[in-house]
C-alpha cells in the first residue's frame, strides 16, 4: 500500500510549525495540493567537519569539479559532477557532528546496504575495489541475487555512505544485462574493520572503520 505524507504537530510551540512524516493517511491543509510544485531537482548538501578534506574526497577521488561558490558567512565548497550539484558546508557545531559522525559509521556498517546513500555507477568494478583494498578502505560488497548488480559501499570523511555499482537497471527493469567481471563475490567487510589506521583516501575515527 502506498504510504502518504502526515503531519505532526509542535505542541510547544502556538504556531502550526509541523514536521512531515510518513503515514497511512493524508493531514494537508484543505488549500494544499497532495503534490508540490517543484520545478527540478538542484543539489545535494553535506554538513561537513573539514571542507578541505571533504573537497579532496569529492574532488580527487570522486573526480567531481569545483565550481564557484557565493560569499557566504562560513566556509564551504560547491562541486558539480555526474550530473549532479554538491555542497559542502562547514558545521557550526563540530562536537555534535563527531558525535553523529560515530553514530552514522555505527549504524550503517551494520544495516549496509539498506542505508541512505548516493549511488554512482562505473565501468570497473574491479579497479575500484583493488583501489579499496590497496589503501586499507573500510567497504562492503553486495551482489544481489537475481540482478547482474556488483555494489560497493563505503564511507565519505563525514560518514555518508557512497555506493558505486557497476549498473542501473533501465527505468522499469529490476536487473542488468550483464555482470560486469570483479576480482571477488561476497558480502563481507573489506577489509576487516580496522581501529586507527589511516590513508591517503581515508581518515579514522576510534573504533570505527576508516572512510
Amino acid at each position: 500500500m502506498r504510504r502518504s505524507l502526515s503531519f505532526t504537530a509542535d505542541s510547544k510551540t502556538d504556531k502550526e510549525t509541523r514536521f512531515w512524516s510518513f503515514g497511512d493517511q493524508v493531514h494537508l491543509p484543505s488549500h494544499h495540493g497532495a503534490v508540490l510544485p517543484l520545478a527540478s531537482f538542484n543539489h545535494i548538501s553535506r554538513e561537513v567537519l573539514s571542507v578541505e578534506k571533504s573537497l579532496k574526497f569529492y574532488r580527487d577521488i570522486l573526480g567531481f569539479q569545483e565550481i564557484p561558490r557565493p560569499g557566504f558567512d562560513c566556509d564551504g565548497a560547491w562541486l558539480w559532477g555526474y550530473g549532479v550539484s554538491v555542497h559542502l558546508v562547514e558545521t557550526s557545531c563540530p562536537d555534535k557532528r563527531r558525535d553523529v559522525l560515530k553514530r552514522r559509521i555505527s549504524h550503517f556498517t551494520s544495516c549496509l546496504p539498506r542505508v541512505d546513500h548516493i549511488a554512482f555507477v562505473t565501468n570497473n568494478t574491479g579497479f575500484i575495489q583493488k583501489i579499496l583494498d590497496s589503501e586499507r578502505v573500510y567497504y562492503k560488497r553486495f551482489d544481489p541475487p537475481g540482478t547482474n548488480i556488483v555494489q560497493l559501499f563505503f564511507f565519505d570523511p563525514d560518514g555518508n555512505v557512497i555506493e558505486v555499482s557497476n549498473c542501473a537497471p533501465p527505468i522499469g527493469e529490476v536487473r542488468c544485462e550483464q555482470k560486469s567481471s570483479s576480482p571477488t563475490s561476497s558480502q563481507e567487510d573489506h577489509p576487516s574493520i580496522p581501529g586507527s589506521e589511516e590513508s591517503d583516501i581515508s581518515s579514522s575515527v576510534s573504533d570505527t572503520p576508516s572512510f
